[in-house]
């Protein structure tokens, strides 16, 4: 289906724009979605969409999502609250549609419908009107909005997925039944931890009935790794379907999750989580499914998830050439107004 957006960009995201060391944008929202949310019980932090569709002909029936019930105070989720970000809690590039008696609520900050959405009005929306017969709440009043632009986030995203493909592996697995060991290597001097999984790789190790992973730091302390990146090879036109038992500190310890990545660079069909995950996933073709939540932020094509996205927000520190393609995405999408046809399936 070729649908065609018109992007009016002025106001580029906390962490992008005039930083001279750009965070991943996973940093600032616990969510971005290229295309459509179609389901998401609860989102604890930001929400960047395309679009939102919860009819029940696009597959679903009677669906609430909330968002943003992390950031009114400190937590222990690893959610930046407000006031200390800018960033709206809800952003959508397009549309939202939803069915009669569906909700989404706004827990906490402010939201903006692109202003040339066919269902919203040229100011920010009020989240409190009726749009085809729903009720879209929100929890505390709306501030003033901000116009972001939603073409250079994904952008970058799809940049730093693209970038950390291309890093070289400088730790490794070992396999004992099905229990799979993540060891960081005992060094110091290594912050910054790469593992390359191919796809016969990842196959073994996270689709394998009652399979488990676990993280050995190998004496470290978190605070000594700037990141964990897993890149995932493979799964093109192939569903990723977890069936993996996590063990072990990144189950307790929200600093760890936090530094963990997993890259899904290739995929794009479904990633479908079967267990609670732990720690980002970067899927920017894939779509988000399964009945188990996430603790991480994710950044994919579409989302249709029966569970919750909880945090940390991905901590990560890219390298100073993955900063200058980000922030030269953002520098892009600032200064101009982006009109483009694009070629999307659902």
């Amino acid at each position: 289906m070729n649908r065609k957006y018109s992007w009016s960009a002025l106001v580029i995201g906390a962490g992008l724009a005039g930083s001279a060391q750009a965070q991943s944008q996973l940093s600032t929202y616990n969510l971005i979605v290229r295309n459509t949310l179609y389901q998401a019980n609860h989102v604890y932090g930001r929400v960047m969409a395309q679009n939102i569709d919860t009819r029940s002909s696009s597959g679903n029936s009677g669906q609430n999502i909330e968002i943003g019930s992390r950031l009114g105070a400190a937590n222990s989720d690893g959610i930046t609250p407000i006031p200390s970000q800018s960033t709206p809690s809800l952003l959508v590039g397009n549309r939202i549609r939803t069915d009669s008696g569906d909700v989404i609520r706004l827990m906490n900050g402010s939201a903006f419908l692109d202003q040339n959405s066919s269902d919203a009005p040229a100011t920010p929306i009020d989240l409190q009107q009726s749009s085809n017969g729903a009720t879209i709440q929100r929890a505390s009043p709306i501030g003033t909005a901000q116009q972001g632009t939603f073409d250079a986030v994904y952008n970058s995203v799809v940049t730093e997925a693209s970038t950390y493909s291309g890093y070289t592996a400088n730790a490794t697995t070992a396999t004992s039944g099905t229990r799979t060991t993540f060891t960081i290597p005992a060094s110091t001097s290594v912050r910054q931890v790469v593992f390359n999984l191919t796809y016969s790789q990842a196959d073994a190790i996270f689709e394998t009935q009652n399979a488990e992973v676990q993280f050995d730091l190998n004496g470290r302390q978190v605070s000594s790794l700037d990141f964990i990146i897993v890149n995932i090879a493979g799964f093109t036109s192939e569903n990723f379907n977890s069936q993996v038992n996590f063990l072990g500190s990144i189950t307790s310890d929200v600093n760890l999750r936090s530094r963990v990545l997993w890259n899904f660079h290739e995929a794009d069909e479904d990633i479908e989580l079967n267990r609670n995950w732990y720690g980002s996933i970067l899927a920017p073709e894939a779509r988000l499914t399964g009945n188990s939540n996430l603790d991480g932020s994710a950044a994919v094509k579409n989302v249709l998830f029966n569970a919750e996205i909880h945090g940390p927000a991905w901590a990560g520190v890219p390298e100073p050439s993955t900063y200058a393609a980000i922030t030269f995405v953002a520098a892009v999408g600032g200064m101009t107004v982006w009109r483009r046809r694009r070629a999307s399936k659902a």
